[in-house]
């Protein structure tokens, strides 16, 4: 039985997202801070900025179901797992993360649901 590289696989996800992704910097805040989700900003405490390469996608029509998954919900592919629940990016919050790591020996991708 072969092994498949993941090492590779995750050069060539890397590559992707470098080539046709963007720098991206999400928002995390600070002990004390709230987040206003009509302005987007937060409040009564600093943030720390999360540096990354990712691509913001729409989810397909069957993964939608108006409840867990809104059709207004985006898709952050994002470069490692850097990125926690709760973050933010322009105006969009990190409510669910899928870390795709198929061997355990660091993520590939990570997929985040945005909603605003």
């Amino acid at each position: 039985m072969s092994t498949f590289d993941y090492a590779e696989l995750r050069a060539d996800v890397l590559g992707l997202l470098n080539e046709f992704g963007n720098p991206l910097t999400l928002l995390r805040a600070e002990a004390g801070a709230t987040y206003d989700p009509k302005a987007g900003t937060f409040s009564g405490g600093g943030t720390t900025n999360v540096e990354g390469v990712g691509v913001l996608v729409g989810y397909s029509n069957k993964e939608i179901d108006g409840t867990t998954i809104r059709a207004t919900d985006r898709k952050l592919l994002f470069q490692g797992d850097a990125i926690l629940i709760g973050d933010t990016y322009n105006k969009w919050r990190v409510l669910e993360i899928n870390y795709i790591d198929p061997d355990e020996s660091g993520t590939i991708l990570t997929i985040a649901q945005m909603r605003k």
